[in-house]
């Protein structure tokens, strides 16, 4: 049995690499993202049977976006993307979703289409992450410092994939026509230009996979199904660990009392063996304990947030008569209003004065327009609400 192998689905050939002596050996076939079972049997009679499965999902099946978030932890800014995915991505019904950094790119694809997949792969191994391309390639890269240039990589038929990192992040990401390719990917590298570990750069994406087995759930592409899944996963290896360092301490006191000197160097060598093997393990508990504290702590938010109702209210009483709110958003704390006025320059001062609105400012500059035979301005305008006795008093 082979080890941990990644699998880069593209849209006609899946690239898949594993180790061996601390060397990557690589193979692609052919396959059908409708059917895979066929690529399965022919990857098992090529490999054997792998002992986890890590799958990078390529460009041509994603979906990319850069939604505009306020400054949430990593686990909110997921939870509010795959809520609203319908609103960021053009996607009906469930969606599995790769959140963002705050005002980053994010992806995602149906999550039927995830889960055919991961029954697949599933019966031939157990899947343990799932990440868009993009991110996988930034996985490789970045381990070994190309994270500040432009490639074209694979994506959908007849089209070309780019991806762009600046400042060690993903700046653009897009699927374009080969129609209008050229002038688009125009100072851009291929990356199969690009050799990793003496691996070709085409299987960069599998070489990603196969390192983002140990990354945050939150920064993986998955649906709520799956995500609850590969949580439960971690949770139960690492009361594992716990269990089995609790055993070994047993042995170790016991055979100190037993068998002296001798047999406590022994015992100590197997629990700092167990120490090593444990240590991901603990790692992943810790995460989880973290994502405990930001839910729990979200939750408090949310009971505590301001009556919407009651800050339409506040809003009305404030804004000039003349002011026309064309949107409003709110989420959490944070809110924001677009719309347009005959002074857009009097709405921060005045929403300030009520007493009621906190953290007023600009969003954007203001910009003049005819309506009719009058001039307006366009104004944008975020805030938080101070408290909700505030608001109703």
């Amino acid at each position: 049995m082979i080890g941990a192998i990644g699998i880069a689905l593209e849209h006609d050939v899946l690239r898949v690499v594993h180790r061996e002596r601390g060397k990557i050996v690589a193979t692609e076939i052919s396959w059908d993202a409708a059917n895979p079972e066929l690529a399965i049997e022919t990857l098992n009679s090529q490999l054997g049977k792998p002992r986890t499965i890590a799958l990078s999902i390529g460009l041509g099946f994603l979906e990319v976006a850069r939604p505009e978030l306020p400054a949430l932890a990593a686990a909110d800014r997921l939870r509010v993307l795959r809520r609203d995915a319908d609103r960021y991505f053009p996607i009906e019904g469930a969606a599995a979703v790769s959140g963002a950094h705050a005002g980053g790119v994010a992806f995602a694809l149906p999550a039927n289409q995830l889960q055919l997949w991961i029954s697949a792969f599933g019966s031939w191994a157990p899947v343990r992450s799932v990440v868009a391309a993009p991110n996988s390639i930034a996985n490789a890269l970045s381990a070994r410092g190309t994270m500040s240039s432009s490639f074209s990589i694979d994506a959908g038929a007849n089209e070309c994939g780019v991806i762009r990192f600046a400042n060690g992040m993903i700046e653009e990401a897009r699927r374009i026509p080969l129609s209008v390719a050229p002038g688009v990917v125009n100072g851009t590298r291929p990356i199969d230009d690009r050799v990793i570990d003496e691996t070709p750069g085409r299987f960069t994406a599998a070489i990603g996979a196969l390192e983002s087995r140990t990354a945050p759930l939150e920064t993986m592409l998955l649906d709520a199904t799956l995500y609850q899944t590969l949580r439960t996963h971690l949770e139960r290896r690492a009361w594992a660990s716990y269990a089995m360092f609790a055993a070994m301490i047993v042995l170790l006191v016991t055979a100190a009392n037993l068998h002296g000197e001798k047999a406590l160097l022994e015992s100590q060598r197997s629990v700092d063996s167990l120490a090593v093997r444990g240590a991901p393990s603990v790692a992943a508990l810790a995460r989880l304990t973290s994502l405990d504290n930001e839910v729990r702590s979200l939750v408090a938010r949310q009971a505590t947030r301001t009556d919407a109702l009651s800050v339409l209210a506040a809003l009305s009483k404030a804004l000039p008569a003349d002011a026309f709110v064309e949107r409003i958003d709110g989420n959490g704390g944070e809110w924001r209003i677009d719309g347009s006025a005959n002074q857009a320059a009097t709405i921060v001062p005045q929403l300030d004065a009520t007493g009621v609105f906190g953290n007023v400012r600009a969003l954007s500059a203001s910009t003049r327009f005819r309506d009719g035979s009058h001039m307006r301005e366009s104004f944008s305008v975020g805030f938080q609400i101070k408290g909700e006795a505030n608001v109703k008093r």
